[in-house]
């Protein structure tokens, strides 16, 4: 048995996939969708406002790219966006914009569904819930999988992807604007998030299996 654990809507049976191979699902640990609590302070500010433009690129990429949390909260600034940055180092904007809140992790299952557009890095986890969340995204891919992972989500029609290499304020307040104004990407977004939220858990079909 060959096991895929990932959504069949992201990505569905091809021809050269190994024999006895079973596309699960995502893999949500047994427990299904569960929203643990935002901190006060986060969630303070998520009730204060509109829905902010949400940066997660997973546990190790913020720290080490100040870059891409300049140039984040750079684009956000300019397109009069509020903001939330997960995992960043807080040296890395020592002057942050009104409207702007460095947090230092939340939980993007209660996270992602609160954004009005989802950046990310195309890593499979933060991929998975970006894609449940039913919200916009914009992918900076970096290695590994992230490419492919990213490109599959532009093509379903609910994600956009900016190169990593050369990345600054004003490429990624083109993605940002075309995220916050193509309906029919939002639209795609939540039809995709729908699809996947309502599929079986992918560790709970792999266990049966």
């Amino acid at each position: 048995l060959n096991i895929g654990l990932w959504s069949p809507t992201w990505r569905g049976s091809v021809e050269d996939d190994p024999p006895e191979a079973q596309i699960c699902g995502f893999p949500w640990g047994g427990l299904g969708r569960q929203t643990p609590a935002l901190e006060p302070e986060l969630e303070s500010f998520l009730q204060a406002g509109a829905p902010p433009v949400v940066m997660g690129l997973g546990s190790v990429l913020p720290r080490n790219n100040p870059d891409i949390a300049r140039a984040f909260s750079e684009a956000c600034a300019a397109l009069e966006q509020r903001a939330v940055l997960v995992g960043v180092a807080p040296d890395a904007l020592p002057e942050l914009p009104d409207g702007q809140i460095i947090v230092p992790y939340a939980p993007y299952v209660s996270l992602f569904p609160r954004a009005s557009v989802v950046v990310h890095h195309a890593g499979i986890g933060t991929l998975a819930e970006a894609l449940c969340s039913g919200r916009p995204a914009v992918a900076i891919p970096f290695g590994n999988d992230q490419p492919d992972d990213a490109g599959r989500a532009e093509r379903l029609g609910c994600s956009l992807t900016v190169a990593r290499d050369g990345i600054n304020a004003r490429r990624l307040t083109k993605a940002l604007r075309e995220a916050l104004e193509d309906d029919e990407l939002g639209q795609r977004a939540a039809s995709i998030g729908a699809h996947i939220a309502a599929e079986d858990d992918g560790a709970r079909v792999a266990a049966r299996l």
